[in-house]
């Protein structure tokens, strides 16, 4: 005869077997989600091209940065750096030889950083660095380092490229982001009418028109 309590614990172990099993998937799915969504929010704020951060990720970057910097009273500086004549690229070689180049400078300037430093992609052929805790001259020699290897890494190519650069810094030239990016278009846009591949720092810079193309 078979007791009735042991069919009642037998039953009881496989309920509670398949909830544990059940659980321990609906864990590794919920962790499996998690993985897919930071993967899908990291790609949302990465450009596709070069890798790096895009305008969004820059944004949301400098944010933090600025949040940072007036906690602790400390300062930020930014380069933001163009390409010179980059439309020659395209229109003698291709727009394939465009994105190569694009690619490279990128490889380029993420070497140049300091740890720490974030690069990003803002659109076209225009790149920008924030450097937490440095002021406008630590900005400047991070913008002619940049300048300089941007220089160094095409003077054999076809397209001998330079870039030229603005760079400014929290809270000197700029106490917000909108206003410390406009400090940093303007010193980029004297930097080209000066002659270009040069940097301009936001204090040395009287009013400038835009140019019509750069």
């Amino acid at each position: 005869m078979i007791d009735p309590g042991s069919i009642g614990v037998t039953r009881w172990l496989i309920v509670v077997t398949m909830l544990i099993g059940v659980g321990g998937l609906i864990s590794q799915l919920q962790a499996t989600v998690d993985q897919l969504f930071d993967r899908l929010s990291d790609t949302a704020r990465r450009d596709p091209l070069t890798g790096l951060l895009n305008r969004r990720g820059f944004e949301e970057r400098l944010d933090a940065e600025l949040a940072r910097a007036r906690r602790g009273n400390r300062s930020v500086a930014l380069v933001l750096a163009d390409l010179d004549h980059f439309k020659t690229v395209n229109d003698r070689l291709g727009h394939p030889a465009g994105d190569a180049v694009l690619i490279r400078v990128a490889e380029v300037l993420d070497r140049v950083g300091r740890r720490g430093d974030t690069v990003a992609r803002m659109g076209g052929e225009e790149f920008v660095f924030i450097v937490p805790d440095a002021d406008s001259s630590q900005g400047y020699e991070l913008a002619e380092r940049v300048r300089t290897a941007v220089e160094e890494a095409f003077a054999e190519q076809p397209v001998k490229l330079t870039v030229s650069c603005g760079a400014v810094s929290f809270p000197v030239d700029g106490i917000t982001a909108d206003s410390l990016m406009a400090a940093a278009d303007q010193a980029l846009y004297a930097a080209k009418r000066s002659g270009r591949n040069r940097t301009e720092q936001a204090t040395r810079v009287a009013d400038v028109a835009p140019l019509a193309a750069v």
